[in-house]
Parts: structure tokens; sequence; C-alpha cells
């Protein structure tokens, strides 16, 4: 009876998979909470073909909800001795339709988009086989990506990690952590100190280093990767005190930890947001009792500017602070950007007036959202600064012209240049550092995923080649060959910085990637063909780190003093008033 029952979960198997893929269960893995069996598929790269197994859906903390939602993760107790199924994939965590669907979109791997407040789940992709890395007693280096989605969005399925994990011959590790408000929001006190989906990430890099020779894994060279927010992420991780020893290195990619919106410099968006839900108690205690009985689907729509916060823990200080203290010394660190990211913001404006004013607006309300400046003129004076910085003050202005520039502006902004900053501070620190910028055009179909005449390598497009999506879906991409063989070169020096701390050493590349140094500057450009070049843009550098923040940290002096003001105005008031009361017997 058994026989038949494992034939029957083969063939029902076979039926749900892509053709040419082969489906059985892996061996019996015994992890710290109990023994899971996965999947194995015979995975076709496009170059060659392999076994991967793949183990999916596993739990590595207590669900977060009741009391431990707005409460740092708890070691999960386990399942006995039951083999538990680690077949498919978690729930994603709470999060709007709009914003998972282009995730499902991207990577086509996710194929259920159910949420819970119960989704932390973590999946990993072992190459060749548990068995075989067993019986030859290898230890793999580990890659564990962190999802972007401007900590509001995204999930560990989001992308398939089959083709890395085989072409680099590397154990692909993802995760999901809370989100959005479930994920950051903070009273500022001991109650609810923000930061959770830090927490979940940690939580998960302890339980892949605690039972990564279970799988065949090395604790010892456990590299973290991600994107925009997961790249980002990265940078939190490898500063954070929690995680010393636990880590070789990261690889942030369109992401770093000085982007301006990587983090929250006040409370007052989670008060505001928790005012916005109904629970805008004056006591944290009364607070977080009305937002735990709230539904977590309706919290997970308040907002979607969520970042962490400086919560003297997790993140003693601030992270420019941290990274002047050498503490990333040691680490091996890749960091870099597309040469187009900031077209996410660029191009739905695409479409207006081309005019000054308009530009002057756009910036306006950008530094006032960002900056929430309560004087206008600071926000003012940070937008005429960058629309005369970057040449948007022609009126008007040729419509291309304008969307080149402003593209420009925002990539420096928000990805280029605190990816030269982070290079720069992690190389004094100690750091060993490769920079990049994919400056490649892919040739996606236009009802795929149109780009604008101008752009080249846009937000999203790491993660795609470095996850093979080209590879797996042929039908939809049409790829030359020479963009094809620079996808599976980005993979080689991927994995050969996780399993050597050096992108040159391992399997053979091509271009050797130069060291960054603070003295050299050089970083690879990754393209068709792929060059080295030399970083050469320093006045943006100097405005973008600079002048920028100065003109923020004067509007902020502003605001203060302004504030103060305004309070001594009301306490004069109110002294007045007292000055009229009646006299005292005694006068």
């Amino acid at each position: 009876m058994a026989e038949v029952d494992i034939i029957f979960a083969v063939c029902f198997c076979l039926l749900l998979i892509i053709p040419g893929t082969l489906c059985a269960e892996t061996p019996v893995v015994t992890t710290t909470l109990g023994k899971i069996v996965g999947e194995r598929v015979n995975v076709d790269t496009g170059n060659g073909s392999g076994i991967v197994d793949r183990f999916r859906g596993i739990p590595y903390v207590k669900p977060p909800v009741g009391r431990l939602r707005f409460a740092n993760p708890e070691p999960h107790p386990g399942w006995g001795d039951t083999v538990r199924e680690a077949k498919q994939f978690g729930p994603h965590c709470p999060q709007l339709d709009s914003r998972l669907l282009p995730y499902v979109h991207l990577g086509k791997t996710i194929t259920d988009i159910r949420r819970d407040e119960d989704c932390l789940f973590l999946n990993l992709y072992v190459p060749r086989g548990v068995d075989v890395l067993r019986a030859r007693n290898e230890s793999l280096a580990i890659i564990m990506y962190i999802h972007g989605g401007r900590f509001s969005a995204g999930s560990g399925a989001s992308y398939n990690g089959d083709i890395l994990a085989l072409e680099g011959d590397v154990i692909v590790v993802s995760a999901n952590y809370r989100l959005g408000f479930l994920g950051f929001f903070s009273t500022g006190t001991d109650e609810a100190r923000g930061n959770y989906g830090l927490y979940d990430q940690h939580s998960a890099i302890k339980w892949v280093r605690e039972n990564a020779e279970a799988f065949g894994g090395d604790p010892d060279r456990i590299t973290l990767s991600g994107g925009s927010a997961g790249g980002a992420s990265v940078d939190f991780q490898m500063i954070s005190p929690l995680n010393r020893g636990l880590i070789q290195g990261g690889i942030s990619a369109s992401g770093t930890v000085l982007a301006p919106w990587s983090l929250a410099r006040s409370l007052n968006y989670s008060l505001e947001q928790a005012k916005s839900a109904g629970c805008g108690m004056s006591k944290p205690q009364k607070m977080l009792r009305c937002l735990r009985s709230m539904d977590a689907t309706l919290l997970a729509q308040q907002g979607i500017d969520w970042r962490p916060v400086i919560d003297g823990h997790f993140i003693p200080k601030d992270p420019r602070d941290l990274l002047r203290q050498n503490v990333t010394s040691g680490l091996r660190y890749m960091v870099g950007a597309t040469s187009h990211d900031g077209s996410i913001y660029t191009l739905p404006f695409a479409g207006i007036p081309p005019t000054v004013a308009r530009q002057l607006h756009l910036a306006k309300n950008y530094a006032l959202g960002e900056y929430r400046f309560t004087t206008e003129s600071a926000a003012i004076a940070f937008a005429r600064s960058t629309i005369t910085e970057y040449g948007l003050i022609q009126d008007p202005m040729d419509p291309l012209d304008l969307l080149t520039r402003a593209t420009q502006q925002n990539t420096d902004f928000l990805f280029g240049m605190p990816a030269e900053e982070s290079a720069r501070l992690n190389e004094v620190g100690g750091a060993t550092t490769y920079k990049y910028t994919l400056s490649v055009r892919y040739g996606y179909p236009l009802s795929y995923f149109p780009k604008a005449p101008s752009i080249r390598a846009e937000h999203f497009d790491t993660a795609i080649p470095f996850f093979g999506v080209f590879e797996e879906h042929p039908d939809v991409y049409s790829l030359t060959a020479e963009e094809m063989e620079l996808n599976r070169a980005i993979r080689r020096y991927v994995a050969n910085f996780a399993k050597n701390g050096d992108p040159n050493v391992g399997d053979p590349v091509t271009v050797q990637w130069p060291e960054y140094t603070a003295s050299s500057r050089q970083f690879m450009n990754l393209d068709t063909p792929t060059t080295v070049e030399t970083f050469d843009r320093e006045r943006q550098y100097l405005f973008a780190t600079e002048v920028l923040p100065a003109i923020v940290r004067v509007g902020k002096e502003a605001d203060e003093a302004r504030a103060l003001s305004s309070k001594g105005k009301k306490c004069k008031k109110k002294g007045s008033k007292m000055g009229k009361s009646p006299r005292s017997k005694k006068d």
C-alpha cells in the first residue's frame, strides 16, 4: 500500500510541473525543530541540467500573532516526531494586492497569492541533492536572499532559487519577514520598539546557521543578498551587533542603509497611522491593545512608507556613525545599482507638461513627504537645488531630455550615490569591497515590461539575471547570446563571492573584477561587453552626500526653531490669562 501511495504521489507531481522536470521526495532531513521532507526536481538551466532539492515553507519562528504581534520573534517549538512536508511555499505576509502582484509578474514563481499573519517561513534550494552532499561530506556556501518591496511588500517566494543553486553550486535560501505596519510600527518605547521585520530576518539567519550542516551547507559561509529594500536590509544586518560572527558578508543591490528612503527619522509616521487605524491612544499599552485587536488585513492597508528605526538595540545608532566605527571590518561586501534605477519614479510622470514649474512642484512635494518639513521654504530650497543641478530649468523642455535628466537625478539620489558612499565607508572601515553598475538593456517584450528608448538597466533588472528568470522562461524573453552569457557571468561572480569571498576565485571569469579602494574607485560595469570603469562623477556625489543633506539639516533646524517659537507664544498666552486672574486675599 505504501508503494502505491509513493507511485501516486510521484505521478501526481509530474502532472503539476513543467515538462522535462522530474519530481520526487528528498531524503528526510533532521533539523533543530524536527524532521522534514522536500521535493527533488531535475532542473534545466539552458546550459545544462541537474538535481535540486527544494525545501519550501519551513517555519523558522513562532507565528507572530496574538501577543507576538509587534514583538520580537520567539523560537518555534518544533513538531515532535512527525515528518513535516516542506513542498509548498508558506503564505505571504499581509500586504495589498497591488503591492504583491508585481512580484508575481516579475519572478513568475508565485502561483498562490494567499496571505496570512502566520507567514514566517523560509525556503532552501540544495544543488546535487542532500544525500550526495552527505555521502561526499561536502559543505556548500550559502546565499540567503532578502526580498525587496519598500519594507511593505514582496515575498520569499518571489524568485525560484533552482538555477542560481545549480549553476553556482551553492545553497540558496529565501525567507518571508513581517512587512508594513505589522513589521515596522513603533511607539519608541520598550512596549514596541519596531524593526520586527529586521528581527525576523536575523532569526532566519540564525536558523540557517544552526541547520546548515543538516542540508550540506557550511555555517561559516553565509552570504546575504538582497535588492532594493532587501539590499538595505542586507546592510542593516551587516551593521547590527546581533549578527557578529553569524555571516561572512553581503551583496546589496539597488538599495543600501544610506539611501534616503531606508530609515525613519521620527515616530510621527507610526503614530499617525495608529491614529488613522482608530488606535490613537496616548499611552503605549492602550494603543497596542487596540492594535492587537484589529484584523491584520486592515492593518496591512495602513500606509506604504514603513521603514526601520534607530531602536538602540538592533540599530544602536545612525548607520553612518556605525560604519565609521568600522563595524563591518573583516566582512566581504558587494554593492551596486543599475544605470537607471530611478526610472521607476520618473516614468509615471513622463507624460506630464515638461515645464520648470511642474518639476519644481514634484521636487517640493517629494521633499515635504520624505523629510516632513513644516517650513515650506525648506522644501522649496531642496527642490530648486535639485532641478538646477540636473539642468531641469529650461522652459519648456524637450520631453525626452526631461525624462533622461530626471531619471539620472532620481537614480543618483536614491540609489547610485548611496551605493558609492556605502562602498567608500565599508572599504575604509575594513570590509573587502566590490562595486558594480548593471548597465545592460535587456530585450524585454514591450507587452511584458516596456522600456523608454533612453533607459537601459532598471530597478528590477538585477534580480532577474541573478535568479535565472530569463532561462526559466525563454517563451517570455528574447535575449541575445551575449546577454545570456552576461547572465551566467553574473551568477558566476556572485557564487564565487559567496564561496571564496572574491568574485574572481572559483569558476573561471572572463573579466577580472577589481577590489574597490578609496584610491582607485574602480567598479565593474556589467554590460555587453563587461568592462572595468573608474567612478568619475565626484560633483554629483558631493551634491547627493553633502549639499542636499546640508539643505535638509538647515530645513529641520528651521522647523525646530519654528516649533519652539510657537510653543513660546502659547506659553505667553497662558501667562497673560493667569495675570488677569483675581488677586489672592493676601494681596
